[in-house]
C-alpha cells in the first residue's frame, strides 16, 4: 500500500481507509505517529494547507470559497474566513480561524462536493465574488449550468442573481467582472465571439467595438504580443473597432474602465452597419 500517495492523492485518510485497505495493524499505529493527526482518527498529508488541517479538526470539510481554493477554482480574493460545512448543529471548538458555518456533508474527507461548494457560494458570497466560483466550475467542467440552476432556481434572491451572471464560456474571472459590468449597464455584447480575420474575441459590443482583457495569466511574450497586433489591424480593417483592457484596469479601476468602454460607443461609429458587421452570421460558429 503506497501510504504516501494516497495522503498526496486525498489529502486525509481515516483510520478505517486503512484498516479496509488491509493495511497491518503495526503499520496503521507507525502512519499515526509519523502523520499529522487533525483530529482522532485521521491522519493527514505533511503539506495539507492549514485551512484544510483546521477544518478537518473541528470534525467539519471545507466548502464555499474556502473548499474552492482546496479545488483550484476561480476566486477574486482569498477567503477571509474558514467556511466550514458539518452535518451536526452542535458547538464548534474555538479556532484561531474566523469561522462561518454551513450544513452539508464532505464528498470524501476533506471538501463538500463541487455542487455543495457551488450552493454555498451562491447563498453566502457577495454576487459578483460567488458568480466567478460557479463559473469556474462551469466552465471547467465540473459542475453543469443545468445542475446548478436546478439546485438554485428555487431559491429566490440572490441565488438567482447569482446565475443570472453565469454561463460558463469565460477564459478568466475578470472577463465575468466585465461581463457582469456590461449587464448592469445594459450594454448589448456577446462573449467567446469568432471574427473573420481577427479570430476569437472576449466580447463584441453593440456589434462593432471588440473589448479584449488581458487576464491574470496573460502570455506577455513577444510573439503573443505580434499576434494581437495583427489581430488588431486586421480588426481595424473590417471596421471593428477594439479596447484591450489589463486584469488590474477591471479589478482596481473598473468605474473608469466602463467610462472608457461607454464614451466610446457614444462618440465613435461603426464603418459598417452595427450590429450586423460582415461576418455576422458566422460571429457565433465558434462560441465556446
Amino acid at each position: 500500500m503506497d501510504l504516501e500517495r494516497l495522503l498526496r492523492e486525498h489529502g486525509a485518510l481515516k483510520r478505517a481507509h486503512l484498516v479496509a485497505a488491509s493495511m497491518p495493524r503495526r503499520a496503521i499505529d507507525a502512519a499515526f505517529r509519523a502523520y499529522p493527526t487533525p483530529r482522532r482518527g485521521i491522519i493527514a498529508a505533511p503539506d495539507l494547507p492549514a485551512p484544510a488541517l483546521e477544518a478537518l479538526r473541528l470534525g467539519g470539510s471545507l466548502t464555499c470559497a474556502s473548499a474552492a481554493a482546496h479545488h483550484g477554482l476561480w476566486l477574486l480574493r482569498r477567503p477571509s474566513a474558514l467556511h466550514v460545512a458539518t452535518t451536526h448543529g452542535r458547538r464548534l471548538p474555538a479556532s484561531t480561524f474566523r469561522i462561518i458555518r454551513h450544513r452539508g456533508a464532505a464528498d470524501g474527507l476533506l471538501s463538500t462536493s463541487i455542487a455543495d461548494l457551488c450552493f454555498h457560494a451562491a447563498t453566502c458570497l457577495p454576487v459578483l465574488e460567488a458568480a466567478v466560483v460557479l463559473e469556474s466550475a462551469v466552465a471547467s467542467g465540473q459542475a453543469s449550468l443545468a445542475g446548478l440552476s436546478a439546485r438554485l432556481e428555487s431559491r429566490g434572491g440572490q441565488a438567482r442573481e447569482v446565475l443570472r451572471l453565469v454561463r460558463g464560456i469565460a477564459d478568466s474571472p475578470v472577463e465575468v467582472v466585465v461581463r457582469a459590468g456590461l449587464m448592469h449597464r445594459a450594454i448589448a455584447f456577446e462573449e467567446q465571439v469568432m471574427l473573420r480575420d481577427v479570430g476569437r474575441v472576449d466580447f463584441l459590443v453593440e456589434g462593432w467595438l471588440i473589448v479584449e482583457v488581458d487576464g491574470w495569466a496573460w502570455h506577455g511574450n513577444q510573439q503573443a504580443w505580434q499576434n494581437d497586433a495583427l489581430r488588431g489591424q486586421n480588426a481595424a480593417r473590417r471596421g471593428f473597432h477594439t479596447l484591450r483592457f489589463t486584469a488590474s484596469d477591471v479589478l482596481w479601476r473598473a468605474d473608469t474602465v466602463f467610462q472608457t468602454l461607454q464614451t466610446v460607443l457614444r462618440t465613435n461609429q461603426p464603418t459598417f452597419a452595427a450590429p450586423n458587421p460582415p461576418d455576422a452570421s458566422a460571429h457565433l460558429a465558434d462560441k465556446a
